[in-house]
């Protein structure tokens, strides 16, 4: 047997290492989960602020706006999901019920988002937005 083979048979052998690589693969699942719900955070607050755009210009430009900007967006950005006509209807439905509902919210807060583009309504110190915020669209919808 090779020195090097014989050294790796050490370690994976040795008590220590076998609870440090635990500890690392319990760290590297720990960071993976908070990466995805990073990203989904990111995604819902996308959403809302969608939402936000969306039911303000229904107003100007009236009912064919959902189709126009749903054919738009995914001739723009082909590879992305999330811009069909019935989603974009769930991201105005969604900012209008947090709208409507501020008693579930700790308090209402304007909060600049700069990832956005856009300035939006935020119920950045509720808890319950924040609750919302980790749970994954698919959910959101549903509920």
């Amino acid at each position: 047997m090779s020195k090097t083979k014989a050294n790796m048979t050490n370690i994976t052998l040795n008590k220590d290492y076998i609870k440090w690589l635990n500890e690392l693969k319990s760290k590297i699942r720990s960071t993976q989960i908070k990466a995805a719900i990073a990203v989904n955070s990111t995604i819902i607050d996308f959403y809302f602020a969608l939402g936000k755009m969306i039911s303000e210009k229904t107003v100007v430009w009236g009912s064919k706006l959902l189709e126009t900007l749903s054919a738009d967006l995914k001739k723009e950005f082909p590879d992305m999901q999330g811009f069909s006509v019935t989603n974009l209807r769930y991201c105005r439905q969604f900012y209008q019920f947090i709208e409507k509902h501020p008693q579930l919210g700790d308090e209402m807060e304007n909060a600049k988002h700069p990832q956005l583009g856009v300035e939006i309504e935020l119920v950045s110190n509720s808890s319950f937005y924040q609750a919302i915020r980790q749970i994954p669209w698919g959910h959101i919808k549903v509920l």
